[in-house]
């Protein structure tokens, strides 16, 4: 067998471009080979089109269709988790919701800071959404834990009053770890402290303010019964 390269420049597809114009340019010359190949005469009609840009692009890809699986995969996962535990379908509906707005605000965040998925992003992305979903999930076991008849007042004081210290001892440790590692040198210790810190503090005040909303919603509606 012989083999033969045909070099080719694209200067609308280059290596640091976004996601979707490397893919528009991909799908332009893999449309060209395909039309090329089938009018070709035998022998010369198994050619195909490779760069290290489009490997790239494949790469990039893969990442984020694994960030966004992964986010899916969690919020499946803590949903079940809350439903069974609990037998709730509205105690399951707003951790849920809660964990997604978690996920969406951090996310938000970075992307407002000018952050671009990569390597080091999907790592840290995979942390947060560990992070986001294991909060909301120890104050959900809390609120579920005493055994018989209690209203959602005295359910949600016992979850804040168990779990809550525990909780925020560990935001604290958390969040001064994430301090010390902002100045680090090594880019991937910068990036992981900055994503730790976003997401400890959204994460400690929305779950915390979600069930003191819980308590402060069951005392008004008592207070008009």
């Amino acid at each position: 067998l012989e083999f033969r390269r045909v070099l080719f420049r694209s200067n609308e597809a280059l290596y640091n471009d976004p996601h979707d114009v490397i893919k528009e340019q991909l799908d332009l010359i893999e449309d060209f080979m395909s039309v090329e190949m089938e009018r070709a005469p035998p022998g010369v009609n198994q050619g195909y089109a490779s760069s290290q840009t489009f490997y790239w692009h494949d790469t990039n890809g893969s990442m984020m269709e694994t960030a966004y699986s992964g986010a899916g995969i969690a919020l499946a996962a803590a949903s079940l988790i809350i439903l069974f535990s609990s037998r709730s379908f509205v105690l399951t509906i707003f951790a849920t919701l809660t964990i997604f707005f978690i996920l969406v605000t951090v996310t938000s965040m970075l992307s407002a800071i000018g952050w671009t998925l990569g390597f080091i992003e999907s790592i840290c992305f995979a942390i947060l959404i560990g992070v986001s979903v294991d909060f909301v999930i120890h104050f959900a076991h809390a609120y579920c834990h005493p055994q018989g008849e209690m209203d959602r007042e005295d359910r949600t004081k016992y979850a804040m009053v168990t779990m809550g210290p525990s909780i925020l001892a560990t935001a604290v440790t958390t969040f001064f770890s994430a301090v010390v590692m902002l100045f680090c040198t090594i880019t991937f210790f910068q990036k992981f402290a900055l994503i730790l810190f976003f997401t400890i503090v959204i994460v400690s005040i929305r779950s915390m303010s979600y069930w003191f909303a819980s308590s402060s919603s069951s005392q008004i509606g008592r207070a008009h019964v």
